[in-house]
């Protein structure tokens, strides 16, 4: 994809948030097959994850990354 401004606001790569100290919640609305991996690398460096349904494919994987939140002490929704 492209990361042109969209509606006004301005796109960036997933490894420039993740290393951004200003960004503190990652929305992941991608294709499902990648919500898992998004998902866990956003909370394995500290940010809050809000992610579209279904969160993954598998129950095993979202209860993983459910304790993966808790661990951390972010939210995920």
């Amino acid at each position: 994809r492209t990361l042109e401004d969209q509606q006004g606001v301005k796109q960036i790569s997933v490894t420039e948030a993740l290393s951004r100290d200003d960004i503190h919640v990652a929305f992941i609305c991608t294709e499902n097959t990648s919500h898992e991996e998004h998902i866990r690398q956003f909370l394995e460096v500290g940010k809050h994850v809000c992610v579209e349904y279904p969160m993954t494919l598998s129950y095993t994987s979202a209860v993983d990354l459910w304790n993966l939140a808790q661990q951390k002490g972010e939210f995920l929704s």
